[in-house]
């Protein structure tokens, strides 16, 4: 008596991040289903008899259902009728930290969050000469900026993570990102000349009268995320540039460790002028000095680095590294 076959036949796999066919299939499989796009991740698992299966742990429970042997942590073993799936392993964490630090480093000296807070910290020093008073505000507005830019990041990658747009999320954010390097490098050779990558020039009465009104520690934190939307226009290329390259990335719940790692080198500096504030070392007329006579380093140094890092994120997207 012959043994009966197995209940799979074949798996076939397919790549729906950086071939069309193959994504135009996947939808078309998700609305046969019922699902809409945004119903939808990978992987996705789908059987000829109509069930499927969304996620790594549903899919491999379903394999199991189907008699499909599975891989072992040693290796791909077969799956399906004479085909393998090697596992995706994860980027190793000190991958991931080394190509986001380009971009929180850019981010990091920026000229338009220096301003804002030399602004908040000689507003407290002029009304109350309380050095006590400015740390605390410091540190209150540079942890408003970092919660609400962690926030927005963690917004961002959730919508992105997994997604069959992902593909085109990391090749706009690429070339935002190339496009901010050049600007920037605009700015370091030709400052002022057509347009400049820092805050608009009109908003900043507006911001300023933000931050005067709410020059205490508790005003600090309040304004800190209202000043955030202002911050957007300099700060938005490299972290977007960042999550673009987080939204492809097997990361899991290690992109919350990892948001929180942009954000922290993000805020560094603006502890560091809080600090030589503080401290005595620096008064604000003489940062505010420093940071016009090193304008166009900055945006060199931005520069470079943003180029550098969209060149990065794109031919990653492409599959070129």
């Amino acid at each position: 008596m012959e043994s009966a076959a197995p209940a799979y036949a074949s798996v076939a796999v397919r790549e729906v991040y950086f071939d069309a066919k193959n994504r135009d299939g996947f939808l078309a499989d998700a609305a046969r289903l019922g699902l809409s796009a945004q119903d939808v991740g990978v992987p996705f698992l789908v059987t000829g008899d109509g069930r499927y299966a969304l996620g790594d742990v549903d899919a491999i429970a379903l394999l199991k259902a189907m008699g499909a042997p599975l891989a072992s942590s040693s290796g791909s073993a077969p799956v399906g009728a004479g085909m393998s799936v090697p596992p995706d392993a994860p980027p190793a964490p000190w991958a991931v930290l080394l190509a986001l630090l380009p971009a929180a480093l850019a981010d990091s000296v920026n000229p338009c969050e220096f301003a804002i807070l030399l602004l908040l910290l000689g507003a407290i020093l002029e009304k109350s000469g309380s050095r006590r008073r400015a740390m605390l505000a410091g540190l209150a507005f540079t942890l408003s900026i970092f919660a609400s830019y962690f926030l927005m990041g963690a917004g961002l990658y959730s919508v992105f993570a997994g997604h069959a747009a992902a593909f085109w999320f990391k090749v706009a954010v690429g070339s935002l990102g190339v496009l901010i390097g050049l600007a920037n490098l605009k700015d370091a050779f030709w400052w002022g000349k057509w347009f400049v990558m820092e805050v608009p020039f009109s908003w900043r009465p507006h911001m300023a009268k933000i931050v005067e009104k709410m020059a205490s520690p508790w005003g600090a934190l309040v304004s800190g995320f209202v000043v955030s939307l202002f911050l957007l226009p300099c700060t938005s290329g490299p972290y977007l540039t960042a999550l673009g390259y987080l939204s492809s990335k097997e990361v899991g719940a290690w992109a919350w460790a990892y948001l929180a790692f942009y954000n922290a080198v993000f805020v560094l500096p603006m502890l560091g002028i809080t600090a030589l504030v503080v401290a005595g070392r620096a008064t604000v007329e003489a940062l505010r000095e420093k940071k016009t006579d090193w304008l166009e380093k900055i945006h060199l140094v931005v520069g470079l680095l943003m180029l550098g890092l969209g060149s990065y994120v794109l031919a990653d997207a492409f599959n070129l590294l």
